[in-house]
């Protein structure tokens, strides 16, 4: 059993190269100088976020013009600087004060007055303007004079250069829909699924019109309410009730993955693969924290809500009996991370005495002495498994937490996983071969081995022994798009200029100018006694009995991509979903509820709203490709209507004008005022076999397209995420450039009628008959 206290041991490093961070006064002005430069930031970007979309210099030029004139005096200009004096006499700024310097008191009075009102009627009409969607719905090589109009607007509203939350005061606030839309809406998608006539549709018609005639208006105007003062009316319930209320636990139900580079890889050595990887993320962290990364744009005009950037780094989801709880730790109070290596946890500093990220050379030799200094320690099995206590359900791990941990006689328990908790994240070297093969990779990214993932933190970057890494992470902070943004920056510095981070032999090359770490690494040792040896043992059978439950299967569709589905005149998103109904449909013989996500970040604090694309037409589709006896054309005309039904759908969804989150707020709301629905709990409570996704591709507006045949191999394959309904699929794809989609399908083999396998052979079937259609036929047509 581990003793409790903290093991430090020396590193193996060469002479000087690390600094005793002792209590001196360099030391004390070294602290005292970074807390400046921090303030600095802070305060400079509060300054400008405050003041955009106006800017300071505004008030400059203002208050310059004015002074002008009232030196100059000219006979056009009058009027103008007679009311300047009058305003003068009102700020009681009289004839006693020097001319000279009355003069730039009362350019300064009208300055500020006339910026504090420039400053309110651009955000308020950014704001009226960016509530405008009809864009949406528009390709951009057909849009409207008016719709042109509006975005010129709206680009000479818009401040210049914002920093990474200017936008968030001036984005519109998501509105409730119409109670009457959504109930129709949900009956329109549940009609395909049922049949038109069948009992099922014809009771939920009938609980709509009850539920809307009883107290579906009451809800919705306490929902409206909400909706005037609260920043969006759905999120922070979305963020409570469906993931920090979930017991479940985090891996394949809730967390999710990414796969570095698809085929491409710069060094098959994990330490200096991890000493790069964590050195580019610190400094986009970096990025982060001082504002310095544009928010995302759509057509280069619209901007996305950007709070879920706040959370993404040093953050950890906190197990609670009934609720757990994020807790987000600020960048003075965390400034190491975690690295697990062998079942030992070690604790490394990240930035130098000057307060810089690390160099790269520097992580690597430090990861390097972690992983030889951990086969060096005897652990026990239990103690090496700790990590599987964050696999079980939410309830008992909490009640594990707080015995165990918090109040346990061993001090060091609680300060170890303060020390966890509080990390910027976690660097795991995975000890177990893991191939280049798609699948592998991403089982290990979901769910590991058992024991090498510390699932309640925001991010764990895991690193193969083959040079490969994925990166494991938690959900109810963020959604995918938004780490997978972060992430893209390392992705493509590393392919675009490997020969300049890795030397010939796969190190990471050294920086002269590189200061060394302020001290070595800390191995964190913990009690454990014959109790929470026992807990631990039981959570890692657990947490291998779910894994071996999951059958993921990964693979590039690279027979062709969205640049030939483009030639259809077929939008690729729709075409995919499409061809999934219709694969799904040839192996089970019935179509499914289908969920796919989208995003509402064009409003304050958006996340997801659900598109519900099993539509009639979408079915028509389908059987007309199983009829033996139906010619190409009408199959590629019920095709098209299919994917533009759906498109306006998800246009819809995006606009704010989805059922899903407004009925799930209705019901929110209905169980705190004491009302129970049982037509919002049916239908909030229907299985989604198909659970999908499109994965967001080259969000960074300056990298290199994959399309270029030196890149191609270098595109990410994206992630994915376990199945949401124990009897069905989770699916996520990327449309990868113009050549390649990659896929990932999820399910689990207790399920009597799901296979992984035969439905991506389904779907891969399904593309090349769908593409079948054309050939031979007019796109045009």
């Amino acid at each position: 059993m581990a003793e409790a206290r903290v093991a430090v041991s020396e590193p193996k490093l060469a002479a000087g190269q690390m600094q005793e961070g002792r209590d001196t006064l360099q030391d004390a002005v070294r602290a005292w100088r970074k807390s400046l430069v921090r303030r600095f930031f802070a305060t400079r970007n509060s300054i400008y976020n405050g003041l955009w979309p106006t800017h300071i210099y505004n008030l400059m030029v203002t208050t310059g013009l004015v002074t002008l004139l009232l030196f100059w005096h000219p006979t056009w200009a009058g009027g103008f600087t007679s009311r300047l004096w009058h305003l003068a006499e009102v700020l009681n700024i009289g004839d006693s004060i020097p001319y000279t310097i009355r003069v730039p008191l009362v350019a300064i009075a009208f300055g500020l007055i006339f910026f504090i009102l420039l400053l309110y009627l651009r955000r308020y009409a950014l704001r009226a303007l960016l509530s405008y969607k009809g864009w949406m719905y528009q390709p951009p090589r057909t849009q409207s004079w008016t719709t042109l109009a509006w975005g010129l607007l709206v680009k000479i509203v818009s401040g210049y250069k914002p920093s990474t939350y200017s936008c968030q005061a001036a984005l519109p606030r998501m509105p409730v829909p119409p109670l009457r839309r959504t109930l129709d809406q949900l009956i329109d998608s549940l009609t395909p699924l049922y049949g038109q006539d069948s009992g099922q549709v014809r009771d939920f018609k009938r609980q709509a019109a009850e539920f809307e005639k009883s107290i579906g208006y009451k809800l919705q105007r306490v929902l409206q309410l909400k909706s005037w003062w609260a920043p969006n009316y759905v999120t922070d319930w979305w963020e409570k009730y469906v993931y920090l209320m979930s017991r479940s636990p985090l891996p394949i139900n809730s967390n999710y993955y990414i796969l570095d580079h698809s085929y491409f890889k710069p060094t098959s050595n994990p330490v200096a693969r991890a000493g790069y990887i964590v050195h580019h993320l610190l400094r986009v962290k970096r990025m982060l924290d001082r504002e310095q990364i544009e928010p995302l744009l759509i057509r280069s005009t619209i901007p996305v809500c950007m709070s879920q950037y706040e959370r993404a780094f040093s953050t950890t989801r906190v197990p609670g009996e009934d609720i757990d709880e994020l807790v987000h730790y600020p960048s003075s109070k965390s400034k190491h991370i975690i690295v697990l290596s062998s079942g030992h946890y070690y604790k490394v500093d990240v930035y130098d005495s000057d307060g810089a990220v690390l160099s790269a050379r520097v992580l690597e030799d430090l990861f390097q002495w972690i992983v030889d200094d951990s086969k060096q320690h005897e652990i026990s099995q239990s103690e090496s498994r700790l990590a599987a206590l964050t696999a079980l359900e939410r309830t008992k791990w909490a009640k594990i937490r707080r015995q165990h941990f918090l109040e346990s006689e061993a001090s060091a328990n609680k300060d170890f996983l303060a020390t966890l908790e509080s990390a910027i994240n976690v660097v795991s070297f995975c000890s177990d071969p893991v191939s280049d093969d798609f699948s592998e990779r991403g089982k290990m990214g979901l769910h590991g081995n058992g024991n090498n993932i510390w699932f309640d933190k925001n991010a764990n970057l895991i690193f193969y022994p083959s040079g490969r890494f994925a990166v494991h992470c938690e959900h109810s902070w963020a959604d995918a798009p938004v780490f997978a943004h972060l992430i893209e920056f390392v992705y493509t510095a590393e392919a675009a200029n490997p020969d300049k981070i890795y030397d010939s032999v796969g190190r990471c090359l050294p920086d002269p100018a590189a200061q060394k770490p302020i001290r070595q690494p800390e191995r964190l040792v913990w009690r454990c006694s014959e109790s929470l040896a026992n807990e631990i043992d039981d959570a890692y059978q657990f947490s291998l009995k779910n894994n071996a439950d999951l059958d993921l299967v990964v693979r590039d569709f690279n027979e062709y991509g969205k640049g030939v589905i483009k030639c259809f005149k077929v939008s690729p998103d729709a075409y995919v979903q499409m061809v999934l109904h219709l694969a799904y449909y040839r192996m089970h013989g019935k179509f499914a509820l289908t969920y796919e996500s989208s995003m509402t970040r064009l409003f304050l604090c958006g996340r997801t709203e659900t598109v519900r694309s099993l539509t009639q037409s979408a079915c028509d589709f389908v059987l007309a490709m199983c009829a033996k006896e139906c010619d190409s054309g009408l199959r590629i005309r019920l095709l098209r209507r299919a994917a533009d039904e759906h498109q306006t759908s998800y246009r819809n969804a995006m606009a704010g004008l989805g059922c899903d989150r407004h009925l799930f707020a209705l019901y929110v709301i209905g169980r705190g005022l004491g009302y129970e629905s049982e037509f919002l709990k049916s239908t909030l409570t229907l299985p989604w076999i198909l659970s999908t996704s499109q994965q967001p591709q080259q969000q960074l507006a300056d990298t290199p397209s994959c399309d270029l045949p030196e890149f191609r191999d270098c595109v990410s394959p994206g992630g994915g995420f376990g199945p949401v309904a124990d009897q069905g699929y989770g699916v996520s794809y990327m449309l990868a450039g113009d050549f390649r989609i990659f896929f990932h399908v999820s399910s689990k083999r207790s399920a009597a009628d799901t296979d992984s396998t035969r439905f991506m052979d389904h779907i891969y079937q399904a593309l090349r008959d769908v593409k079948a259609l054309f050939d031979g036929h007019s796109t045009a047509a």
